[in-house]
Protein backbone atom coordinates (compact mmCIF):
# COMPACT_ATOMS: atom_id res chain seq x y z
CA UNK A 1 0.00 0.00 0.00
CA UNK A 2 1.50 3.46 -0.97
CA UNK A 3 0.59 6.40 1.98
CA UNK A 4 0.12 9.88 1.20
CA UNK A 5 -0.43 12.65 3.37
CA UNK A 6 -2.10 16.25 3.08
CA UNK A 7 0.52 18.88 3.52
CA UNK A 8 1.09 20.07 7.38
CA UNK A 9 -0.44 22.75 8.69
CA UNK A 10 1.22 24.71 11.56
CA UNK A 11 -1.45 26.01 14.30
CA UNK A 12 0.55 27.32 17.24
CA UNK A 13 3.78 26.97 19.18
CA UNK A 14 4.79 26.92 22.59
CA UNK A 15 7.57 27.51 24.25
CA UNK A 16 10.55 28.09 22.63
CA UNK A 17 13.82 28.53 23.99
CA UNK A 18 17.26 26.29 24.20
CA UNK A 19 16.74 22.80 25.94
CA UNK A 20 12.73 23.69 26.36
CA UNK A 21 10.80 21.38 25.29
CA UNK A 22 8.59 22.91 22.46
CA UNK A 23 5.19 21.74 21.87
CA UNK A 24 4.23 22.61 18.04
CA UNK A 25 0.09 21.83 17.44
CA UNK A 26 -1.05 21.41 13.88
CA UNK A 27 -2.29 19.11 11.65
CA UNK A 28 -1.16 16.10 9.09
CA UNK A 29 2.23 15.45 10.74
CA UNK A 30 1.81 11.46 10.09
CA UNK A 31 1.52 8.79 12.64
CA UNK A 32 5.43 8.10 13.64
CA UNK A 33 8.44 10.51 14.35
CA UNK A 34 9.84 8.57 11.59
CA UNK A 35 9.17 10.56 9.24
CA UNK A 36 8.65 13.73 10.13
CA UNK A 37 11.53 16.33 10.63
CA UNK A 38 11.35 19.90 11.94
CA UNK A 39 13.52 22.86 12.10
CA UNK A 40 12.27 25.92 13.66
CA UNK A 41 14.98 29.40 12.84
CA UNK A 42 16.75 27.09 10.37
CA UNK A 43 17.72 24.97 13.57
CA UNK A 44 16.99 21.20 13.39
CA UNK A 45 14.81 20.17 16.65
CA UNK A 46 16.31 17.37 18.70
CA UNK A 47 14.62 15.04 20.23
CA UNK A 48 11.35 14.68 18.41
CA UNK A 49 8.76 12.83 20.22
CA UNK A 50 5.00 12.96 18.57
CA UNK A 51 3.02 13.48 21.61
CA UNK A 52 -0.78 13.35 19.68
CA UNK A 53 -1.04 11.62 16.39
CA UNK A 54 -1.48 13.38 13.30
CA UNK A 55 -1.33 16.75 15.64
CA UNK A 56 1.05 17.30 18.71
CA UNK A 57 5.28 17.12 18.15
CA UNK A 58 7.24 18.04 20.73
CA UNK A 59 11.03 18.64 20.04
CA UNK A 60 13.98 20.60 21.85
CA UNK A 61 16.21 23.25 20.68
CA UNK A 62 20.33 23.21 21.37
CA UNK A 63 20.19 27.20 21.26
CA UNK A 64 17.92 29.79 21.39
CA UNK A 65 17.50 31.37 17.85
CA UNK A 66 14.05 32.91 17.58
CA UNK A 67 10.99 31.10 16.68
CA UNK A 68 10.34 31.52 12.79
CA UNK A 69 10.33 30.09 10.13
CA UNK A 70 9.12 26.85 11.60
CA UNK A 71 9.86 24.50 8.69
CA UNK A 72 8.03 20.85 8.89
CA UNK A 73 8.52 18.04 6.22
CA UNK A 74 6.55 14.86 6.73
CA UNK A 75 7.41 11.56 3.89
CA UNK A 76 9.00 14.35 1.79
CA UNK A 77 6.19 16.99 1.56
CA UNK A 78 7.86 20.07 3.08
CA UNK A 79 6.07 23.56 4.50
CA UNK A 80 7.51 26.93 6.17
CA UNK A 81 5.23 28.54 8.63
CA UNK A 82 6.27 32.24 8.95
CA UNK A 83 4.01 32.73 11.87
CA UNK A 84 1.79 30.73 14.14
CA UNK A 85 0.01 31.05 17.17
CA UNK A 86 2.56 31.35 20.27
CA UNK A 87 1.74 30.39 23.71
CA UNK A 88 3.24 32.01 26.55
CA UNK A 89 3.22 29.67 29.72
CA UNK A 90 4.12 32.52 31.73
CA UNK A 91 0.45 34.45 31.40
CA UNK A 92 -1.28 31.50 29.54
CA UNK A 93 -1.86 33.99 26.41
CA UNK A 94 -1.99 33.10 22.45
CA UNK A 95 -0.39 35.72 20.60
CA UNK A 96 -0.73 35.19 16.96
CA UNK A 97 1.21 38.36 14.35
CA UNK A 98 0.22 38.99 10.88
CA UNK A 99 1.97 39.10 7.88
CA UNK A 100 0.05 42.30 6.08
CA UNK A 101 0.29 45.46 6.94
CA UNK A 102 -2.93 46.32 8.37
CA UNK A 103 -5.23 49.33 9.37
CA UNK A 104 -6.39 49.43 12.98
CA UNK A 105 -9.45 48.79 12.17
CA UNK A 106 -8.34 45.35 10.14
CA UNK A 107 -5.91 44.50 12.62
CA UNK A 108 -8.68 44.56 14.88
CA UNK A 109 -11.39 42.43 12.97
CA UNK A 110 -8.20 40.06 12.06
CA UNK A 111 -7.68 39.89 15.94
CA UNK A 112 -10.96 38.82 16.93
CA UNK A 113 -11.25 36.16 14.29
CA UNK A 114 -11.94 32.64 15.99
CA UNK A 115 -9.15 29.95 15.70
CA UNK A 116 -11.88 27.03 15.18
CA UNK A 117 -9.53 24.08 16.41
CA UNK A 118 -9.20 21.76 19.07
CA UNK A 119 -6.11 22.18 21.73
CA UNK A 120 -4.50 19.92 22.71
CA UNK A 121 -2.02 22.22 24.38
CA UNK A 122 -1.57 23.74 27.07
CA UNK A 123 -3.26 22.38 29.84
CA UNK A 124 -6.55 23.56 30.23
CA UNK A 125 -7.18 27.11 30.44
CA UNK A 126 -9.78 29.36 31.90
CA UNK A 127 -13.38 28.69 30.08
CA UNK A 128 -13.55 32.57 29.66
CA UNK A 129 -11.10 32.15 26.80
CA UNK A 130 -12.73 29.92 24.82
CA UNK A 131 -16.32 30.41 24.39
CA UNK A 132 -18.08 28.02 22.38
CA UNK A 133 -15.00 25.92 22.64
CA UNK A 134 -13.23 28.28 20.20
CA UNK A 135 -10.14 30.84 21.03
CA UNK A 136 -11.46 34.26 21.09
CA UNK A 137 -8.54 37.18 19.88
CA UNK A 138 -8.07 40.53 20.45
CA UNK A 139 -5.35 43.64 20.01
CA UNK A 140 -2.29 43.13 21.99
CA UNK A 141 -2.36 43.86 25.13
CA UNK A 142 1.33 43.90 27.25
CA UNK A 143 1.15 44.67 30.68
CA UNK A 144 5.06 43.84 31.75
CA UNK A 145 8.58 43.39 31.01
CA UNK A 146 8.91 39.88 30.39
CA UNK A 147 5.85 39.68 28.54
CA UNK A 148 7.01 42.40 25.46
CA UNK A 149 10.15 40.23 25.47
CA UNK A 150 8.19 37.20 25.07
CA UNK A 151 6.72 39.38 22.19
CA UNK A 152 9.80 40.48 20.69
CA UNK A 153 10.79 36.58 20.48
CA UNK A 154 7.50 35.91 18.89
CA UNK A 155 7.56 38.41 16.23
CA UNK A 156 9.90 37.59 12.74
CA UNK A 157 10.99 40.21 10.33
CA UNK A 158 8.77 38.60 8.28
CA UNK A 159 6.02 39.66 10.15
CA UNK A 160 3.85 42.89 12.33
CA UNK A 161 2.71 42.79 15.76
CA UNK A 162 -0.53 44.67 16.53
CA UNK A 163 -1.16 46.39 20.17
CA UNK A 164 -4.13 48.97 20.88
CA UNK A 165 -3.70 51.77 23.18
CA UNK A 166 -5.51 55.03 22.54
CA UNK A 167 -5.70 58.57 24.00
CA UNK A 168 -9.20 59.28 23.35
CA UNK A 169 -9.10 62.43 25.09
CA UNK A 170 -6.20 64.23 23.65
CA UNK A 171 -4.61 64.56 27.31
CA UNK A 172 -1.79 62.00 26.47
CA UNK A 173 -2.87 59.48 28.81
CA UNK A 174 -3.15 56.45 26.80
CA UNK A 175 -5.21 53.31 27.97
CA UNK A 176 -5.64 49.96 26.58
CA UNK A 177 -8.30 49.77 23.36
CA UNK A 178 -8.79 46.78 23.47
CA UNK A 179 -9.14 42.76 25.99
CA UNK A 180 -9.69 42.29 29.09
CA UNK A 181 -7.11 45.47 30.03
CA UNK A 182 -9.54 47.67 27.66
CA UNK A 183 -9.95 51.47 29.16
CA UNK A 184 -7.07 50.77 32.22
CA UNK A 185 -4.00 53.11 31.77
CA UNK A 186 -1.18 52.28 29.59
CA UNK A 187 1.08 55.29 29.74
CA UNK A 188 0.83 58.72 29.94
CA UNK A 189 3.14 60.60 26.69
CA UNK A 190 4.54 63.40 29.14
CA UNK A 191 6.11 61.43 32.22
CA UNK A 192 6.03 57.48 30.69
CA UNK A 193 7.46 57.91 27.49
Amino acid sequence: AILSYKDPVVYSISPVGAGMPITIQGDNFGDTVDLVEVKIAYQICKTLVMLVKHRVVVCTLDQEMGIFPIYIMVDDIEIYCLYALTFNPQNNHFYKSSTKLLTYEEAQLEASLTFPFELDFPPPLPAAQFPDGKLVGYLGTITSPSEFEFVKKATTPYSYAYFSAQDLSGSGLFVFGDGPEQGRKFANATSDM
